[in-house]
């Protein structure tokens, strides 16, 4: 019974002797573990002049050596314990430095950390950016059109702009977008324009590439906005963006582009009727005929020919007619009678023959 006790005891104390013995292994000698990158992880974006800090799991076993590895190139060594020696842990769980001074030039880098007890590493998921120094953001603004104009298609429609930094770009949005939205541009018009510009559009837009439409054939009514791109603090051009601002602005208000529409043509313009006034006719007395009067012959002496002032007349041809006074025409004067000296010479020269 003593020895039953007894070798109980003995377990117990053996036990009781093992787990301080563990406890003591486990507390000098830790298990062997990972050492993990806690940050950056996320794709951050450093400038070259700012410190940028490298932090992993804690504690052994540590880390011996740090890399940046680009996207094309050589790796980039930033940190190693020891040249000559292995292996000599970092159990302190962080690094710092400035890319510049380390030569690191500007890209996008893995991040990879080397276990100090092992050829494992631990490497990032997304690449970091290390960017130059950038000077201040200047925001671009839309100047016109700004909301409420109407344009007819084919142009030419001034998009006009205040700022922006580098670069400006250039984009059309339906009436519905709005800075911070999610709604997408339909189309940029220029991704290459300056700060401070304005160009002139002709109402097309090359949705697809190769294909250019007017933009109402994608918007009917022709309701849209201009959308002004260019550089933020950090140097990049986005549209939206989560967790930077952009250097982004649209038209207050929507505009509207409208097909041409051909005025009908002016109807024939039918003349006045002009009051025709009728010219006097001054009505003429027809001519009245008066019948030629009737001649009598008169009996004529026979003459002896040669004699008298007409001895060179045909014994027929008779005198002037005597027209009586009922039968007289008043513009017929009746023939003169000679004198008496024309009388007696003419009987003279009958009887003389001369």
């Amino acid at each position: 019974m003593f020895t039953k006790l007894y070798t109980e005891k003995m377990q117990i104390v053996g036990l009781v002797a093992l787990i301080i013995l563990a406890g003591l292994v486990v507390w000098r000698y830790p298990m062997l573990q990972t050492a993990s990158i806690i940050s950056p992880i996320s794709g951050e974006t450093f400038r070259s002049d700012q410190l940028m800090e490298i932090r992993w799991t804690p504690g052994n076993p540590g880390i011996r050596m740090i890399e940046l590895v680009p996207q094309s190139g050589s790796l980039i060594t930033i940190y190693q314990t020891s040249v000559f020696a292995y292996p000599i842990t970092d159990t302190s769980g962080s690094f710092s430095f400035v890319p510049s001074a380390r030569g690191v030039p500007p890209g996008q880098y893995h991040i990879r950390i080397y276990n100090a007890n092992s050829s494992d590493y631990s490497v990032t998921t997304n690449p970091i950016r290390i960017v130059l120094p950038q000077s201040p953001m200047v925001p671009v603004v839309v100047q016109s059109p700004n909301g409420g104009e109407t344009y007819a298609l084919g142009g030419p429609i001034k998009i006009s702009w205040s700022g922006g930094k580098n670069k400006v770009w250039v984009g059309i949005a339906k009436a519905e977008y709005f800075v911070g939205g999610t709604y997408p541009l339909m189309a940029f018009i220029t991704k290459d324009a300056a700060p401070n510009g304005s160009l002139m559009w002709d109402g097309k837009l090359c949705v697809l590439p190769g294909d250019c439409r007017p933009v109402t054939y994608w918007q009917p009514d022709g309701s849209v906005k201009v959308v002004v791109v260019s550089e933020n603090a950090d140097g990049d051009y986005c549209t939206q963006s989560p967790d930077r601002p952009c250097n982004i602005d649209a038209s207050d208000g929507p505009f509207a582009v409208k097909s041409a529409t051909v005025a009908p043509s002016p109807a024939p313009l039918t003349p006045k009727p002009t009051a025709v006034i009728p010219t006097p006719f001054i009505a003429r007395p027809k001519p009245t005929t008066v019948p030629a009067p009737t001649i009598k012959p008169k009996s004529v002496q026979p003459t002896r020919p040669g004699s008298g002032k007409d001895n060179n007349l045909p014994s027929e041809v008779q005198r002037n007619p005597i027209i009586s006074d009922d039968n007289m025409v008043p513009d017929f004067n009746p023939p003169e009678r000679p004198g008496i000296l024309g009388r007696i010479w003419g009987t003279l020269r009958f009887w003389l023959g001369f």
